[in-house]
């Protein structure tokens, strides 16, 4: 009768009369215990944070028997450590418990030399979010994420992807494209700020999207990918603009800006009036050429080239001879004026096509006289001619010019001039 046991190559000693023969290890008839058997795994796959095991099979031992958890391709031991202990061992059946752990893997049930293998894999991660997650483009903010399975924070990434596989690709590094996807976020990252199986925080990464479309996020943990959660940059708006440089220039001015005597760079609007043009108005003048100031956000990366800015809804010269704008930052752009005139004119900035949403409106400065010549002309007719400013570049792009000789009324009961009277 062969005794209860395990594993393989064991020598069988036979005595007859006080004489013994060994069967080598080598030898044919050497002794072989069947290797284990798996018929069932409950349940056939585990979460990131691990858990219990019941294994149903045959010829598992009942001592000395040793499982872990090895690559599903190769089968062959992991890159990082998946700790499983056995509660409980039959011949028939085990009960283990698997620590924290994520991939594709298998459970390797090694009973004295004899090895089984049988798939156990991690569950895949998956994300969870009810909206659209909104960036500024200059990056830096902390964001969250939450779900499910995100792994041990080894072999994870999270990657910033262009759903539309024709569009431009960037190779992630750090510098300036058209997008700068897709961009991979490591666990163990300086910008992968909080890890866990539920949650992880990240610094946001500098870029912009060209496209109205949004980019996607996708949680990578050892090659198992999660479902995409929609993520964009916002579109660019501009919040205030300044006078940076009043002199006419040919191109746009880059350098220092002018401030005042407390240091500040003027807002435009403040400490002037745009009616006085005695006084130089506001220094919006129809011959243009001064340089603002455009403050904002989400402006995109100076370097990435897909930006642009429209006046009055005619796209300005954005490098080259005779530049007329250029983006200083996220947060800045430099805009020469051209010649014109005009009230309310679009300023609007684009980011690939998006588009500020409020478009900031530009006024020249209106027309004033300072003389007229002759100041007292015949009442039966005459030729005056008036000199001031702000009157426009040319005829054409003066368009029509109204010129109203009379008096205004003045109201004894309001004490205020009123209405012209021609």
């Amino acid at each position: 009768e062969v005794p209860e046991g395990q594993g393989r190559a064991k020598p069988v000693t036979i005595t007859i009369d006080g004489q013994s023969n060994v069967t080598k290890s080598d030898h044919a008839g050497v002794l072989r215990y069947y290797p284990p058997q798996i018929t069932s795994i409950d349940p056939p796959s585990l979460d990131t944070t691990g858990g219990e095991v019941t294994i149903i099979g045959m010829y598992l031992g009942e001592n000395n028997t040793v499982a872990m958890m090895v690559d599903a391709t190769t089968e062959n031991p992991l890159n990082f450590d998946i700790t499983v202990d056995i509660l409980e061992q039959s011949h028939n059946n085990m009960r283990i418990l698997v620590g924290p752990g994520q991939g594709l893997t298998k459970l390797a049930v090694n009973v004295s030399g004899n090895v089984v293998y049988e798939d156990l894999p991690f569950n895949p991660p998956s994300l969870v979010t009810s909206e659209v997650i909104y960036l500024d483009t200059d990056g830096g903010e902390a964001v969250e994420f939450k779900g499910t399975n995100f792994g041990v924070g080894q072999y994870s990434n999270l990657k910033i992807i262009d759903p539309d596989t024709s569009a431009t690709k960037f190779d992630g590094k750090p510098g300036g494209n058209k997008n700068r996807f897709p961009h991979l976020i490591e666990a163990g990252d300086d910008d992968m700020l909080e890890f866990n199986h539920t949650y992880m925080k990240i610094r946001a990464p500098e870029g912009q999207n060209e496209r109205l479309t949004a980019l996607q996020t996708v949680l990578d943990v050892s090659g198992q990918e999660s479902n995409g959660i929609s993520l964009d940059y916002k579109a660019p708006t501009i919040t205030s603009v300044y006078m940076c440089f009043s002199a006419s220039l040919p191109e746009v001015h880059t350098a220092e800006c002018e401030v005042n005597a407390q240091g500040n760079v003027v807002a435009l609007g403040q400490d002037c009036d745009p009616t006085d043009g005695a006084e130089g108005g506001c220094g919006l003048n129809t011959d243009g050429g001064y340089t603002l100031l455009l403050e904002g956000e989400n402006f995109g990366m100076p370097s990435a080239e897909i930006q642009s800015l429209l006046f009055d809804g005619k796209e300005l010269i954005s490098s080259g001879l005779g530049q007329e704008v250029a983006f200083i930052s996220h947060k800045e752009i430099r805009v020469r004026i051209r010649p014109g005139v005009g009230r309310d004119l679009p300023l609007v900035v684009k980011v690939g096509e998006k588009s500020t949403l409020t478009p900031y409106s530009f006024s020249y400065d209106p027309p004033y006289i300072e003389e007229l010549s002759p100041d007292s002309p015949n009442a039966e007719g005459d030729q005056l001619t008036i000199y001031g400013g702000n009157f426009g570049p040319t005829a054409i792009l003066a368009g029509e010019v109204k010129i109203l000789i009379g008096q205004r009324r003045y109201d004894s009961n309001l004490k205020i001039y009123t209405e012209w009277v021609n």
